[in-house]
Order: C-alpha cells, then structure tokens, then sequence
C-alpha cells in the first residue's frame, strides 16, 4: 500500500486541500488502484506558506493543486508503484 499524506491543517485548507483530496481520489479511482494507493489526513507538514502539501514515502511535494494532481500522480504515484511491484 502507497500511503500518501495530505496536510489538513488551516492554510492548507484554505488554499485547497479538500479539493485536491477529491482530485487525489479521482486519479486513484481513475487507474483502478482502490487496494494501493490510500489518502490519509494529516496536519502541518511545515509548509504552511506554500500552498498545498502532500508526503508521499519521505518525498514532500508544495503547491500541490487540484488541476495538477493528475500530473503529479503520473510523475510521482505511478512510477513508486511499478518499483514496489518490480521489488516484489
């Protein structure tokens, strides 16, 4: 299981969290990857000043949005999932 890590806390919030969640949900949805890849919620990744902010394995990624989860789940999600497979 990819667990990736998204910040809840109040600016983030502010600036999108909960509709990058959605975008986040979309993508997983999307690709068929239900039973891989989970959301969980977390506060303050220490970012608060960059937008959006996520955590998957040790990476932090900022100014995470909505219209750029798709690309970021392109570039960072699926590349992670074929090593584990790969590994396994």
């Amino acid at each position: 299981m990819l667990t990736i890590y998204l910040c809840l806390g109040s600016s983030c919030y502010v600036r999108g969290s909960e509709q990058v969640a959605k975008a986040l949900q979309t993508s997983i949805e999307r690709h068929g990857l239900q039973e891989q890849v989970d959301i969980v919620g977390t506060f303050c990744l220490e970012h608060c000043s960059m937008g959006v902010t996520l955590k998957i394995d040790e990476q932090v990624f900022k100014e995470v949005y909505a219209e750029t989860v798709e690309t970021l789940f392109q570039e960072q999600v699926l590349p992670r999932l074929e090593r584990r497979e790969e590994i396994q």
